[in-house]
This record gives C-alpha cells, sequence and structure tokens, in this order.
C-alpha cells in the first residue's frame, strides 16, 4: 500500500491517531455507474484535517491507495483503526451519509455513498464498522439540501428548483477552483486503476491518490463554509449562501495556490511501511 501525503511521511500516522475535531473523508472504488457495477472494491481513501481557525484554509491531507485488489482488506483494517480512535469527531463529506437525499415529502432516491460502502466492503472481510453508524456525520450535501439558499442559483430538476446539490455545483458557487491540469476522474478511476495492474506506471497510482485527496481538500473547504454560515457568524441568518458570504470567507480559492496542495503535488507515492 502506498500513501501521498501533504505532511512529513514519517508524521502521518502520529496525526492520524491522535483524536481530531473534523476529519473529512472521501473514498475511491472501481464501482462503474455506466457499468452497473456498484460491489466492487474500494482501492484509496482520502482525509483532510481542516483546523478550526476560520481563517486557514490550508488542512494536512493524506491518501492511501492500494497496489492491488487484494490489499483491501489492509486498507480498511487501517481505515477502521483511524475512524475508530477518532470516534468522537465529527466525520464529513460530500454525499457520505446513511441518510436518505428528499426531493420532496414523497420522494427520496438513495443514501449516502462512503459510510454505506465502507460498512459493506467491510463485512466481506469481517471488520466490524459498525461503531461508524453512532458516529457524528456531517455531509454537506444534506446540509445544503436544508439550509442552502436555492434562491442564489438557477438550476432546475424536473421544472423545480434543484435542491439536491453536486459537489462541483457548490464549488462552482463558492468559486473553488480545482488544478486544470488534473482530470476528475469519477468513474474513470476504474480505467485507470486497471492499466495501472496491467503496466505498473506509478503515475496513474498517483493520479488516482491526487484527484483523492483534491476530493478532500475541496471538501474541507465547503465543510469549513458551511459550519462557520450556519454559526450565524456577525448576526448573519444562518443560511449558507455564496451571495452573502460571511467576510471571513474569502471571494475564491484556487487550489493551486493552496499550500497544502503545493505540498501534496510535490510529493511522490511513499510505500507503507508494515
Amino acid at each position: 500500500m502506498l500513501i501521498a501525503t501533504s505532511e512529513n511521511a514519517e508524521n502521518v500516522m502520529s496525526m492520524l491517531g491522535k483524536e481530531s475535531h473534523i476529519i473529512v473523508l472521501d473514498l475511491e472504488t472501481l464501482d462503474s455507474k455506466p457499468l452497473g457495477l456498484w460491489d466492487e472494491p474500494i482501492v484509496s481513501f482520502s482525509m483532510s484535517l481542516p483546523p478550526d481557525s476560520i481563517t486557514v484554509w490550508d488542512a494536512p491531507t493524506f491518501c492511501f491507495v492500494t497496489e492491488s485488489t487484494d490489499e483491501e482488506r489492509k486498507l480498511l483494517e487501517l481505515l477502521r483503526n483511524i475512524l475508530w480512535t477518532n470516534r468522537n469527531s465529527i466525520l464529513c463529506g460530500h454525499n457520505i451519509s446513511y441518510q436518505y437525499k428528499y426531493i420532496s415529502q414523497e420522494m427520496s432516491w438513495s443514501n449516502g455513498y462512503d459510510l454505506p460502502k465502507i460498512l459493506k466492503r467491510g463485512s466481506l472481510y469481517g471488520i466490524d464498522f459498525d461503531f461508524l453508524q453512532k458516529i457524528s456525520v456531517f455531509d454537506s450535501m444534506d446540509e445544503a439540501f436544508k439550509h442552502y439558499d436555492h434562491s442564489a442559483h438557477s438550476r432546475q430538476w424536473n421544472g423545480e428548483k434543484q435542491r439536491i446539490l453536486r459537489c462541483e455545483h457548490l464549488e462552482e458557487d463558492f468559486r473553488i477552483v480545482r488544478p486544470q491540469w488534473l482530470p476528475k476522474l469519477g468513474p474513470r478511476v476504474r480505467d485507470y486503476y486497471h492499466k495501472y495492474l496491467a503496466t505498473k506506471k506509478l503515475q496513474l497510482l498517483r493520479m488516482i491518490s491526487l484527484y483523492n485527496a483534491c476530493d478532500t481538500l475541496v471538501e474541507s473547504i465547503i465543510t469549513k463554509i458551511f459550519l462557520h454560515s450556519l454559526d450565524g457568524c456577525n448576526g448573519t441568518s444562518k443560511i449558507i449562501s455564496p451571495l452573502n458570504k460571511c467576510i471571513h470567507i474569502p471571494q475564491d480559492f484556487n487550489l493551486e495556490s493552496n499550500s497544502t496542495w503545493v505540498r501534496l503535488n510535490n510529493a511522490k507515492l511513499f510505500k507503507m511501511k508494515n
């Protein structure tokens, strides 16, 4: 198993072994919506640890990636150890929760992705993740549905105002700009991973890890914006709005100038010690 990190590689496990207030989590898997595949292995997970300070937008970020699907058990055991240590923290992400995403009083379409996926894959190896069902979760998709200023965007769904927002919608609204050269892999993770298995070109794994780490870094920014907005800073209305930002929230975020991202981009993949 390999690791990409914005921090000193030797200090990663000690940092993750201490309880953090907020952990932002994102997975990459071999699932494929176009192929109808939803029971495929998890091949990487990334975590960002955003600081409490609203004026600091860097967040130490790590990504663990398997060198083959045979390492999925090892990956999940590592993930369980980290999450168990941090079981009193708030676990954050976009579409991460067990909650169903409500379109209306009569309709719901699915529950979140990351935590149900972890529970399902862990059960294949007898790894107990049941404690995750009691952990505090902050899902920015759920929070946007309930607390976003939906009048601030023009998106429609079935002729009505769209309230289920994808992460890229929030990035667009809050002007969070990812590195232009980094492909937004999404379902292409499966292709990249299979190409790596066939060629053993480490650059393919590195792209997966950077993409995964970029997701948690972006989601850490979104999480901090949401939490700060819901706090009602300076008497604001506790509505999350890209049009009425608190003075503490920058007008835009360019990840290329984010020091965490700079360190990640300059780092190599390291082999984890057993």
